[in-house]
């Protein structure tokens, strides 16, 4: 009878566990890294611009504006999300290296909304789930027009000097 006992309670000792741990990832959990994927607009972003990411399966993404109703990338790299974060990490030539991870601390996560701070205390950021309209392929190799240069390089600048600021001014 002993032997009985002792049975039934490993067994409970395994199977209480693993039914909390279950119940708790299928029904509490909050939402998985796929919510992210996709376009997302961040209105009046850093210097009050309107700037895009495309967050991809694969962990990269691009970030751009829109040029003529069109996505115009100006920088890319890796993003990885993480408990209550998600890391940016920008490629080596967008960007210079003490300002390649930028680190979004997740306030709050909906469906079609992102609300967000760069800053652990600073202002919340909305990203609104967005639909690009992405350039067409096509065999020849584009080269960007005198506009796309432009406007890429001051939304390259701007984010530029919004990290290069002091963490307290940021907003």
């Amino acid at each position: 009878m002993q032997k009985w006992a002792v049975l039934t309670a490993t067994a409970l000792g395994i199977a209480v566990p693993g039914a909390t741990v279950f119940v708790y990832e299928r029904y509490y959990r909050g939402p998985g890294e796929e919510i992210l994927y996709g376009d997302w607009e961040a209105v009046d972003f850093l210097a009050g611009e309107t700037i895009y990411f495309r967050f991809r399966p694969d962990q990269t993404f691009t970030a751009g504006g829109l040029d003529q109703g069109e996505f115009n990338p100006f920088s890319d790299g890796r993003w990885y999300a993480g408990g209550p974060n998600i890391y940016i990490r920008f490629s080596v030539d967008d960007i210079r290296a003490p300002l390649r991870v930028i680190v979004f601390h997740i306030v709050d996560i909906q469906p079609n909304a992102l609300h967000v701070r760069v800053v652990h205390n600073g202002q919340v950021y909305t990203f609104r789930r967005a639909t690009l309209k992405s350039t067409p392929a096509s065999n020849q190799t584009l080269q960007p027009t005198a506009t796309r240069c432009a406007s890429t390089l001051f939304m390259a600048k701007t984010v530029l000097e919004f990290f290069s600021r002091p963490p307290d001014s940021r907003g």
